[in-house]
Order: structure tokens, then sequence, then C-alpha cells
């Protein structure tokens, strides 16, 4: 009766990683399907989007996006349920447009899929848009569907295409933001509700001291700000973000403000005559055998950095909030990889990202590792 429209999508990715570190000791490699998630879509009474999806790769199904949103002016949007928070560059992007198989280092420090209330909208025909939500709260980097306590994080974004209506070619697919969250978030030495980093190939690097009895735990504010940007001309896509978290953490008589800054440079280029953007690219020749068309090819490659309080060391192996001989200071990372797109819903990525740390180690620093994946992606 054109009063509900239902659209049926979803994606898989079946991935293949290779691991080796300096320890000439370590190497492991693995298949896996990263993701098989089925994503049900849908407009009710014109007004009214929802969105539904599920996650069925891994070790155990679970709910990735859950909301309904009234969208009857374009400058003020209402959201509730359960979506990505409005803060991390990458995050923000749609997982199957991401450059690389993994997210690089400042989306370690981000708030990633919540459960709360958002308002957003798009100004001067797109060239402002802003979100602000409430939300129950997450640590660094994680996602979450229950609650742990009465204390909410408040997250704001403020994005701007400055150049997009204007006549300079060159300037149009700039854009600039910034992002900034704060919350209460407290925590027991059995809860701690705080975050661990992982490298490319998901090896834990930082994790805060652990201990039924003498662990660390969040315990009061909780600051998050980043500013970001993009840019798209022609065949060349760029995208950086800068993010500092601070958190309030305790462990026994001893607390802390803590923060953690990360940041990451990524570019992509066009190696065939096709356009990166922010929303994936879509090739102008789509493979095919028939009319000898071999779809896109783009090339990639990032740099970042993430560092840990040097509060996070002090004191002693009673008090101090991390082992500097098992735990790195920080880890500088970089990675170069080549996607072949098919066609629109089919594509190929091959990476490779090697990592370094300081500290880490009971005698210096932790060994440099290597990994070398691929992934052949198919969304819908």
């Amino acid at each position: 009766d054109g009063n509900v429209a239902i659209r049926f999508g979803g994606q898989i990715k079946a991935d293949a990683g290779f691991f080796l570190n300096d320890d000439a000791k370590a190497f492991t490699d693995s298949f896996s399907i990263s993701s098989a998630r089925p994503v049900i879509t849908g407009t009710v009474f014109r007004d009214f989007d929802f969105t539904l999806s599920g996650e069925f790769g891994g070790s155990s199904p679970s709910l990735v996006d859950a909301f309904l949103e009234w969208k009857y002016w374009p400058g003020f949007k209402v959201r509730a349920g359960r979506f990505k928070q409005p803060f991390g560059l990458e995050r923000l992007q749609s997982d199957v447009n991401n450059w690389f198989t993994t997210l690089g280092l400042p989306s370690q420090l981000v708030p990633g899929r919540d459960v709360g209330l958002q308002i957003s909208g798009d100004l001067i025909d797109g060239v402002f848009n802003y979100a602000v939500s409430v939300a129950n709260g997450v640590a660094d980097g994680t996602s979450a569907l229950a609650d742990n306590n009465d204390a909410k994080d408040v997250t704001g974004r403020l994005w701007l295409q400055p150049f997009k209506k204007t006549d300079v070619d060159a300037l149009q697919g700039l854009s600039v933001g910034v992002a900034a969250s704060y919350g209460w978030q407290n925590g027991q030495t059995n809860s701690a509700n705080l975050a661990s980093y992982k490298t490319a190939c998901g090896n834990t690097f930082f994790s805060y001291q652990t201990g039924s009895t003498n662990g660390a735990y969040a315990s009061g504010d909780r600051i998050r700000l980043s500013p970001q940007f993009t840019y798209f001309y022609g065949r060349l896509g760029l995208l950086g973000e800068y993010v500092i978290s601070s958190q309030e953490v305790q462990r026994g008589a001893r607390s802390a403000n803590l923060q953690t800054r990360a940041w990451q440079i990524a570019g992509a280029f066009a190696l065939t005559d096709d356009q990166p953007s922010f929303r994936g690219l879509v090739p102008k020749k789509p493979f095919s055998l028939k009319d000898g068309q071999w779809g896109a090819w783009e090339l990639v490659a990032r740099v970042g950095q993430l560092e840990t309080d040097d509060g996070v060391y002090r004191g002693t192996s009673a008090t101090r909030f991390a082992n500097p001989a098992t735990q790195a200071a920080d880890a500088t990372a970089w990675g170069v990889g080549l996607n072949w797109y098919w066609n629109r819903n089919a594509r190929w990525f091959f990476d490779y990202d090697q990592t370094s740390f300081n500290r880490g180690a009971t005698t210096g620093n932790r060994p440099d590792e290597y990994f070398v994946s691929t992934r052949f992606q198919v969304a819908y």
C-alpha cells in the first residue's frame, strides 16, 4: 500500500591471515569467516526507517544493529536503539568500505556500537552535519548491548564540507570534523570496564593489571576528543584522525587520570580510471571475462601510532596500573595493500601490516609483528 518498504541485504567476508614476529618462534596462520551478516532495512509510513542486522561469523551469533529512526526533516532526525556512536571516523565508515581488512590504531580508542538515543541532521544540502547521542557508555574500542552501570555517555560530532558548493574542484572533496564524548564510568576489580589494545592481527599488546582483589578499574570521568578529516580528488583518497582518550583509573589506594593517544593517516589511489570515496569505490568497468574487463584496482597505505600514558607504569608492582615487562607502552604500525573490486558487490583485499613496540618484554621491547592477510568479500 506504499506505507511499508523492506529491503534485504548482507555481507560475507572470508579471511586468511599469516602472522610472524621477530622471535621467529611465533608463526600462525588461519582461515576464518570474519563476517556473515544478514541485514534487513526498511521504511514504515514514509518517515520511519529501521535497521536490523545480526552477525553469524565468529564463535557465536550476535546482534549488530537494531534501531529505528524518524527522518521527517533532513536537518533533525531522531534515532533510538543500538547503533554506531557518532565518533570514530574509520568506525563510522561502512564495514564493507574500509580500505584494509582491519581498522587502524585510533579505532582502538573510540566507542563502537551502543544502546541509546541520537539526534542528527544534514544542513545546507549536506555542507554541515551534526550528531549528538546519549548512550549507556562502552570502554575504548568496544561495543555493548547491556548496560553495566547507571552512568551514561554523551557523544557529539560536527562534520563540515566547506567547499562542497563551490566551483573549486580540487577542494570540493575536503571534509573536516571533530568528535567529543564525556561520561562517568565505574568498575570493580573483577569487572574493570577498561580497554585493552590489539595489533592488526588481533594480538593484545597492552592491558591493565588484572586481579580479583587488586586489579585496576575505571573510577570516574572518561573524556574523548578527536579531530578528523577526509579528502577525495580524482583517483586519490585520504583520511586521518587523532584521538585522545582520558580515563580516571583506580588500583588499590592509588588513582590517576590516564591519557591514551592514537593517530592515523591513510591513503588510497585508484590504479584504474576510478574514484575512491568514503562510501566505497564502484568500478566503471566491472569484471567480465566476456567483455575483457578486470574491474578496478586500488593501492592503499597507512601509518599510525598508539601511545599509553607514562603514569601507567609508575609505582611499585602492587600499585602500578600495568606491567612494563609484559605490556607495551606504545605501538607504531604501517601497512600497504591492494584492493581488487570486481563490481559494486564483490571485492578482494591483499594487505601487509607491520607493528613495532616500545617496552612490553622482560629484556626490552616486545618483538615486532608482521601480518599478511587477504579477504574475499561480497556485500549486497
